[in-house]
Formats: structure tokens, sequence, C-alpha cells
């Protein structure tokens, strides 16, 4: 039997996705299905390892990515998502496909059968090693220079000056006391940006580590961050992802 877990926010993708996995074969089994990354690190912590992971890129309260610092998973994963930005992030967590929403019932036969034929070449030790040595030699390039708007007006930033970006109806970066527009969403900057310098600290903000003045616990797990900028409202970490913050700011 394999067992599939789904991670997956939205109750309608994920038992379309549910019932064409178990429509495949007999032998496929979901064994859960899961909404955030709370819940997830959760069940990794309770639970034998899965065969395979199912990953929609953003749960319920966070990027799924965010569930892969607070546990090890060493299951492969195939990641479905509605946006082709976080191939690069994808490939960096045990991802073997990456497939774009509505997924087919065709696309995942062919992620099953990539995931059989890459089983059988790992399985012999030369070309484990060797596939090993190949990705050492990948690095992610991340964003140096953003285009930002001020009225009719565009211009270059250096991402390394950026305070922070925050979203409410559109996404604005504050840089050097002055706040300009960005034509983007926080999805989409969350995997261009260097994640040892900025972190996704809530759906409404991403804010870097050099403007970071003060944490502070407002309850037993929940932290306040207080930048040197202004901010339009404060800044909260939500308990699910303290720890992990934590060990970013470290």
């Amino acid at each position: 039997m394999i067992n599939v877990l789904l991670l997956e926010d939205e109750y309608k993708a994920a038992q379309e996705t549910k019932v064409l996995l178990e429509a495949m074969s007999e032998q496929v089994s979901v064994c859960g299905i899961l909404q955030t990354v709370e819940e997830a690190v959760d069940w990794f912590n309770k639970n034998e390892m899965p065969h395979l992971i199912l990953s929609d890129i953003q749960l319920g309260d966070g990027l799924c990515f965010d569930i892969f610092t607070q546990v090890q998973v060493t299951a492969p994963i195939i990641f479905c998502t509605a946006y082709d930005d976080f191939a690069l992030r994808a490939f960096e967590n045990n991802g073997i496909d990456y497939l774009l929403k509505p997924v087919k019932k065709q696309d995942l036969e062919k992620s099953f059968n990539k995931l059989h034929q890459y089983s059988r070449l790992w399985a012999l030790p030369e070309h484990a090693n060797r596939f090993n040595n190949m990705l050492q030699s990948f690095k992610p390039v991340y964003k140096t220079v953003l285009s930002v708007y001020l009225g009719d007006r565009i211009m270059p930033v250096p991402v390394a000056e950026i305070n922070y970006f925050y979203t409410n109806k559109t996404v604005v970066v504050y840089h050097h006391g002055q706040t300009f527009e960005i034509r983007t969403t926080l999805d989409r900057l969350a995997a261009q940006l260097d994640p040892e310098l900025f972190y996704r600290a809530n759906r409404q903000f991403i804010i870097s580590k050099h403007d970071i003045e003060a944490v502070k616990y407002i309850d037993a797990r929940k932290l306040e961050v207080i930048l040197k900028s202004e901010t339009p409202e404060k800044i909260i970490i939500s308990k699910s992802k303290s720890a992990q913050f934590v060990k970013w700011l470290k």
C-alpha cells in the first residue's frame, strides 16, 4: 500500500485530488488531508512518514516550505499549485514534480511514473552519489534589485536596503522612510527573496532581518516583532512559526 499525505487548504481541491489518487490504483491510500502548516508539523511529529506527499504551496497559515524548516520530511513530494514561481524552492525540498492546478489524472500518472523511475535509479549507489553531487552544484539565484512604482515613475531599489514588504489591497515596499508600490504578491516575492535576509512573518508582512529592533512574547508562544521602521500595523508571529522564526533570527 502506498500511503499519500495531502497538504491542501482548499476542501474541494483536496477531495478532487483524493478521488483522482485512489482511482489510479487500489494500492494508493490517502492517509490524511491537512490544511495548515501548524497541523502538518503536529502530524509529522506524531505519525510515521508517508510514502508520498502531495502539497499545495500556500496553506491556510503560510507556505508549505515553513513545515520543512520545523520537521525533517524525507518523503518525496509532488507540489501542486496555481503559481509557477516556486519551482526552484520546490525542488530544493524533496520535490519530484511540480504540477499546476487544476491537477489532472494524466499529470498525476506521469508524476507516479517519474517517482517509480527515480526510485529504481536512486537504489543504485553510484547514481545516488552522482545525483547528490549534482544537486550541490546548483545554488538558487535571488532578486538583488526590484522595480517599484511611485505614481507614474518606475524606480530600481536594491533588495538589501528594503525594510519590509506589506500588503493590504496592494503590496507596498518600505525603503528609507518611503513607501512604494510593487505589482506582485507576497507569495511570489517570498520565492524571489533570499530566505537568509527576509522572513514571511504572516499574511501581511515580509520583514528584513537588518531592520529588526526587538522581539517580544505577547503570550505563551506568539511573538511581536518591532522594526526600526514605522509599520502600518503590529507584526505578529503565530505560535506555529515562533520557534522557526527565533531559529531564523539567530
